[in-house]
């Protein structure tokens, strides 16, 4: 990432040379979009097919070489060929179903789930671009559907606008097809719980009937809030209901609500509780979901489309046919594409400053569960963009710097026109301006050259010169297409431009918002551009720019490499570990050796676990006192002066309107209104705690390491105990249980593995309650934003001529308050939480370690016992599977190891 600028300017560190015929100008890349500059002959196919993304060369990673594919296929043979030969044998007892039941479990990998790519933007409109016989919705700003739909190389599969409205209602994934999936495309559509379904129910009768009785006058800051709330549940309600005459229209939900005798009516509420379970028994949503398949994505899309968003009415039927989408928590799609099948699962994510509160909720509260976040904006914007900087220090603040990055939308709106060149050109660097000269002289030739033989032509027709005209009719096609390739390659070499320059800007601003050392990963893209790639074109209408310059290649690679080391990862540990460890677990139940003082190291392996439990707590109580209460002691300690800055902070709004003010108390401080913008009050009340909670807790970001490795060692140092114990207590019989000690050795590793992925899974809770202290944006969650929230409540109800100094003054008590202060309070819900994570992983690990140490045992009972029951057909299969063992052994020591030192020695020359 760091010297893409520096290749570019290295291809093009010299000026363009001016030929007196048009001329190839821009290097191996405008080679490579099979356009000619020099005169040739006319090609008789004049469109250009469309773009096959699967084509594209995968990055050289070692899971990418052929030799990895070949590792896998000689490591997944042997548990085949361990099941082919048991199952040739009819007859079997209960150490060969043992053996049976553990190839079935190594017959593969365990490979971990798809990495979750989350792109994240705001809402806006679309462009609607016609192309022959397609459609192609494109760049609804900021372009994150869209960008899914090229990254996929697919129109129209995530949801897109071109009305104004939001793009993305509800969160899509998209993943490549299960294996067990019977149909080409599924999808799965998981619906929120009753419980919040009623919630959100309450919430909307109480924000329409508000609205209907609200005193606020049209054109206030407060009647706006309302009106927005309110109009937020109108949509909903209609959405979900409009078969019902009730709410037929939106009119018609406002009318309906209108009879409510309160905002908290039981009797609507009953009657829209009915129409949900009556909608979603029609939908066959149970348990808590629907499933859809198709034989293509186009049309499965096409399926769920009424589950995203609501779409217009039929007007020909006049009936409206209701969507659950404000019910709807998340979308699973299943279907076959490149990017997918490399194991990359996308997520679009509705925009986080859509007015439908509901569909922002949804954003918020799934940035949890994605690996990297993508933020993304228009390419004109992004620069400058206070939201945009906004998310990226969001997304760093979540994942931390390798695991974000940023996609600018439109990267082909230039302007090249002669004025707008010229200013480029002046601005330009020598070289750059060397080359744009060039390329505008070449332009300007051609352009004067179809001038003349149109004049010829002119001269020929008044001649009637048909063999001339045809000539020069041929020679106008040729010059033609060069004008078009030429003006192609000046808009793409003055986007190139802009883009280094755009890429460099943003990577500075970056580093100066979160001080993270990691260059961003930063992609300027054109949806539009390689729309028109994807859906080819007539060669005299080129695009503005080649298929690698818009970008989406480049970031389908990038994204491409993500997954890789975590499935080399998983292969080493299925090799080093798992397949080893069947081995083992086979060649000691097929031989049945016999142990002197067998008793005696069967009491040590049950005693084995007894420290287990007690070294697991003290390694969580350590982190606990030493790490995460730490991280969050300056709530308590400094919680007078952030007390008395919040304080201070409430003279910022005094002098509001009073409309404006009342708005802003109604939605909890976090709003955005004309006349004040964007404001979120419990940020700014926050700002120093907020500075000092995420300086201490940095420990917590090196959680995972530090506890994993803690874990670890002293677990290992327990097992490590064990077998020096039993070796001793062995004796003679020491050499008879070397592959059990190896096996014990081998299950080192497996606990490794356990106590990483227990760390990870800590660190992203403690991320959550990081999130739940600083996130004022997420008003749901927030601690500080739940203490603040009845009060906000109470200040909404407040009205009158002295209204912002009573709710001031309100607020002020609330911060100022001594035994129960909403600082000390938050210190309190922060630690709670913090100790209930701990007890709950304390025991979770506990429980899993408990069951390897079990493992032990059964183990060691199976493998040392006598064959005296065995039939002869069991104790000739015995014989053939302990036989094929050191064969096996030497497929993972010298075959599956030579194919991944060539994946090695691939991915080094990458």
């Amino acid at each position: 990432m760091e010297c893409e600028e520096t290749e570019w300017r290295h291809r093009h560190d010299a000026p363009i040379t001016l030929s007196s015929s048009p001329a190839p100008v821009l290097g191996s890349e405008s080679s490579q979009r099979k356009r000619s500059f020099f005169l040739i002959d006319h090609d008789e196919d004049e469109s250009e097919r469309p773009y096959d993304p699967a084509k594209e060369a995968l990055p050289k990673k070692e899971v990418n070489h052929r030799a990895f594919a070949e590792a896998e296929e000689a490591a997944n043979g042997i548990p085949a060929e361990i099941l082919a030969i048991i199952d040739e044998q009819h007859r079997t007892n209960e150490d060969i179903t043992y053996i049976k039941d553990l190839a079935k479990k190594a017959i593969s990998p365990n490979y971990p789930e798809g990495v979750k790519v989350g792109l994240r933007g705001d809402s806006g409109t679309g462009q609607l671009y016609m192309f022959p016989l397609q459609l192609y919705v494109t760049d609804c700003p900021p372009g994150k559907s869209s960008l899914i739909n090229s990254l996929l190389g697919m129109p129209n599969i995530a949801p897109q606008s071109d009305d104004g409205g939001a793009c993305t209602s509800v969160v899509q994934e998209f993943h490549k097809p299960r294996p067990n999936q019977l149909n080409a495309c599924e999808a799965e559509i998981f619906f929120l719980t009753p419980a919040v379904r009623l919630t959100i129910l309450q919430q909307w009768l109480k924000d329409v009937y508000n609205f209907e009785h609200s005193d606020a006058e049209p054109g206030d800051d407060a009647f706006e809030g309302v009106e927005q709330a309110a109009s937020t549940a109108v949509e909903g309600l209609f959405s979900l209901f409009c078969n019902h005459d009730e709410c037929s229209s939106q009119d018609a939900v406002r009318n309906f609500v209108a009879t409510a005798k309160s905002q908290d009516d039981a009797g609507i509420i009953s009657k829209l509780k009915g129409w949900t379970e009556e909608l979603l028994q029609n939908l066959q949503a149970s348990p808590g979901k629907v499933v859809i398949s198709d034989t293509s994505p186009e049309m499965m899309q096409h399926k769920i489309a009424p589950y995203l968003q609501h779409e217009v009415s039929d007007h020909d039927s006049g009936c409206c046919v209701p969507s659950p989408w404000p019910f709807v928590k998340l979308v699973k799609t299943y279907f076959d594409s490149p990017i997918l099948s490399q194991d990359i699962v996308l997520v679009d994510l509705p925009g986080t400053s859509d007015t439908n509160q509901t569909r922002v909720r949804a954003s918020l509260q799934y940035l949890q569960d994605v690996q990297f976040i993508g933020v993304v904006a228009k390419v004109d914007r992004v620069e400058t963009d206070a939201d945009t900087h906004r998310y990226l220090i969001d997304a760093f603040r979540r994942k931390r710097g390798a695991s974000v990055l940023m996609v600018a939308t439109g990267s082909d709106s230039v302007n090249i026109r002669p004025t707008q060149l010229m200013k480029r050109i002046s601005a330009a660097n020598a070289v750059d301006a060397a080359n744009l000269t060039t390329l505008k002289e070449q332009f300007d030739m051609s352009d004067l050259e179809l001038k003349n033989i149109t004049k010829e032509m002119n001269a020929a027709r008044s001649r009637r010169d048909r063999d001339a005209v045809e000539d020069l009719s041929e020679r106008k096609g040729i010059f033609e297409l060069q004008k078009a390739s030429l003006e192609a390659s000046i808009s793409e070499y003055c986007i190139k431009m802009r883009n280094l320059k755009v890429t460099r800007k943003v990577r500075e601003k970056y580093l100066e918002l979160t001080k993270d050392p990691v260059s961003l990963p930063m992609f300027c893209v054109s949806n539009s551009e390689y729309a028109t790639h994807a859906l080819g074109y007539d060669k005299k209408y080129p695009p503005k720019m080649s298929v690698s310059v818009t970008g989406i290649p480049d970031l389908r690679a990038y994204l491409y490499a993500l997954p890789a080391l975590r499935k080399l990862r998983a292969f080493e540990h299925h090799r080093k570990v798992v397949l080893p460890s069947l081995l083992n677990n086979l060649e000691m139940t097929c031989s049945q050796t016999k142990l002197m003082r067998r008793d005696e190291l069967q009491k040590i392996l049950s005693g084995a676990p007894e420290p287990v439990a007690d070294e697991i707590e003290n390694v969580f109580k350590v982190l606990l006192e030493t790490a995460i209460i730490p991280g969050i002691t300056a709530i308590k300690t400094n919680k007078i002066a952030y007390a008395e800055h919040a304080i201070a902070q409430l003279s910022n709004w005094k002098n509001w309107a009073n409309s404006t003010h009342k708005a802003f108390c109604l939605h909890k401080g976090n709003w955005r209104t004309k006349k004040v913008g964007k404001q979120d009050w419990n940020r700014e009340m926050l700002e120093p705690l907020i500075k000092a909670v995420e300086k201490d807790m940095r420990a917590w970001d090196d959680a995972s390491s530090s506890l994993a490795s803690s874990l670890s060692e002293r677990l290992c140092a327990i097992v490590n105990e064990l077998i020096s114990r039993l070796e001793v207590a062995a004796g003679s019989s020491k050499n008879a249980m070397k592959l059990y000690f190896d096996e014990l050795r081998i299950q080192n590793r497996e606990l490794d593995l356990l106590c990483q992925e227990r760390a990870e899974k800590v660190e992203k809770d403690l991320g959550i309650i990081k999130e739940r202290i600083t996130d004022t944006d997420d008003t749901t969650e927030c601690y500080f934003v739940k203490i603040m929230d009845s009060t906000y409540i109470e200040c909404g109800s407040i009205i009158g001529k002295s209204a912002r100094e009573n709710r001031a003054n309100l607020m002020k008590n609330k911060l100022a308050e001594k035994v129960r202060g909403p600082f000390l309070e938050l210190f309190k819900m922060a630690k709670s939480d913090c100790e209930k994570i701990i007890q709950q992983h304390t025991k979770k690990l506990t429980q899993e370690v408990m069951e390897i140490f079990a493992r032990f045992s059964r183990t060691f009972m199976r493998s040392f016992k006598t064959d005296e029951d065995d039939t002869p057909e069991v104790k000739a299969l015995r014989e053939v599977l302990r036989y094929k063992v050191a064969d096996w052994r030497t497929v993972l020591s010298d075959d599956v190891a030579r194919h991944l030192n060539t994946c090695a020695e691939y991915a080094q020359r990458g």
